[in-house]
């Protein structure tokens, strides 16, 4: 508190001195006594006339306290202001933040503790840089590209959740020095009808603003009826590959039946449904487990039913469809195949549903039970089986908490979450963690009566329970789908820009 007292009364002596050596004038100004000069006051201030007298005449009574001086060393320099910039918007970037995370309590708190004297830019600047560093960047890799004689262009076309656009063109192609490279050309919300002509119309745009479009050889899309007409209309001597992973992921859910929902019986053709229901991997409807509109919602649609004893094996005639894949299972229960680490190790981060392309659109759900094959109708009504379960399991609080403790008694590290259409190998992921997830199903079934279940909820998890044919099931998905997962690991475009 002295100090302080000491402080204040030093700046009023120092003010108050000021006036043995300057003279007041009209409209804010002084003229100093010894070299008669006439200095600005605005506002009534001294401290330029006192830095006047000090700098100029070297009176050593107005030199600037050491208080101020210290703080005045503290300040980082322009350099250094401009490099923590720098990496606040790369970490903008790389990090996908919002524009003005930096500037939120906790971080800024964290930022100040180890820069005192450094505030984050402002939200709106960050926006004006990242679209300066956009033309910059983009200037970079038009010159870049004029050195090449020939591209090869990957298109990517999808929506987020929230139904919003985007398409993204990556290139492909050789340096003079026999380098391959694959870049990000452009990136941009697609606010138009997705008609193959608008698509076309945008894709020509943004190659003839990089001056590549007559050097474009190849673009390679998704199998989509509005993207498989786009090829011939860049250029004559461009052609179009359909994607290798979009048709290794039709193979696996249609070869498999992944999402297959048997079809509705017609009154022509009940005997003919009854018979094949009668095989299914449930003594139920398949069409029973879920409605149609339980799968494209969150909702849970239970339904109310009695308790049905799964306990028992298949009928003969599916036995009889499992005789082949069983001897698969067998011969390849060897050390060799193992669950991914990367679904063993840590724990998944988000849902499989945060985006929505092309790659559902010719999946099959429905099959014609009079065409249709047996493995196919039985593997769907199993994945049937497995979604409701997931729902179920996200829908109540009493389960989540039932299933996070046996989860630590039984050492799981995993949650169960739903697949989705436009990728398969979420479905192998649901597949995977089903079989790890076998006790705790397992514990549901036999204790649902006593953890505080109402009776709707008990009904479901017994018109769902998975028997020994439906286990036996997942074993063989699993088998089957491993060699799956390494050629897509193969193939994969994680060590190159696209979606």
């Amino acid at each position: 508190m002295d100090v302080d007292t000491n402080v204040s009364q030093s700046n009023h002596n120092r003010g108050s001195r000021v006036w043995d050596y300057m003279s007041k004038e009209k409209e804010e100004k002084a003229r100093c006594f010894k070299c008669k000069a006439l200095l600005s006051r605005q506002n009534g201030a001294t401290s330029g006339l006192r830095k006047h007298l000090f700098q100029v005449h070297k009176i050593e009574a107005f030199r600037t306290v050491t208080g101020n001086l210290q703080t005045n060393s503290d300040e980082i320099s322009t350099e250094e202001k401009k490099k923590i910039d720098s990496l606040v918007i790369n970490c903008i970037i790389r990090d996908g933040r919002s524009f003005d995370d930096m500037r939120r309590p906790g971080i800024l708190k964290l930022i100040n503790h180890l820069v005192p004297t450094y505030t984050p830019p402002h939200r709106n600047t960050v926006q004006t840089r990242l679209k300066r560093l956009h033309c910059d960047k983009k200037s970079i890799l038009i010159k870049q590209l004029s050195k090449i004689n020939s591209i090869g262009v990957t298109c990517d076309f999808w929506s987020d959740k929230r139904l919003y656009s985007y398409l993204c063109l990556t290139g492909h192609y050789i340096t003079s020095s026999n380098k391959f490279l694959s870049k990000v050309l452009a990136f941009s919300w697609f606010h138009h009808r997705h008609t193959s002509a608008n698509i076309c119309t945008i894709i020509k745009k943004e190659l003839k603003e990089l001056n590549i479009l007559e050097k474009t050889r190849s673009i390679t899309t998704d199998g989509a009826a509005n993207m498989l007409k786009i090829g011939g209309s860049l250029t004559n001597d461009s052609k179009q590959i359909w994607c290798v992973a979009h048709r290794l992921h039709l193979v696996v859910c249609n070869g498999l039946g992944l999402w297959i929902r048997k079809k509705p019986a017609s009154s022509s053709s009940t005997s003919i449904s009854t018979t094949t229901s009668t095989t299914a991997t449930s003594n139920l409807d398949p069409n029973d487990i879920d409605s149609d509109e339980e799968d494209y919602t969150d909702d849970v649609q239970v339904n109310l039913q009695l308790p049905v004893d799964n306990s028992s094996n298949l009928n003969p005639t599916s036995d009889e469809s499992f005789d082949e894949s069983n001897n698969l299972l067998n011969n390849n229960s060897n050390s060799n195949v193992v669950l991914n680490k990367n679904f063993v190790d840590e724990e998944q981060n988000g849902l499989f549903i945060d985006y929505i392309d092309n790659w559902s659109i010719d999946v099959i759900e429905e099959l014609d039970p009079v065409i249709g094959e047996l493995i196919q109708q039985n593997i769907g009504i199993l994945m049937k089986k497995c979604r409701s379960m997931v729902k179920l399991m996200n829908k109540s609080s009493i389960l989540m908490n039932y299933i996070s403790n046996l989860k630590k008694e039984f050492g799981i590290n995993l949650s169960l979450q739903m697949d989705c259409k436009s990728r398969w190998s979420s479905t192998q992921h649901l597949v995977e963690v089903m079989i790890i997830y076998k006790r705790i199903i397992n514990k549901i079934n036999s204790e649902k009566h006593d953890i505080g279940l109402n009776t709707k909820q008990t009904n479901k998890i017994s018109s769902i329970e998975l028997n020994q044919s439906d286990s036996k099931m997942l074993e063989i998905l699993k088998v089957v789908l491993t060699p799956f997962v390494q050629v897509t690991n193969l193939i994969s475009g994680s060590q190159y820009p696209t979606i």
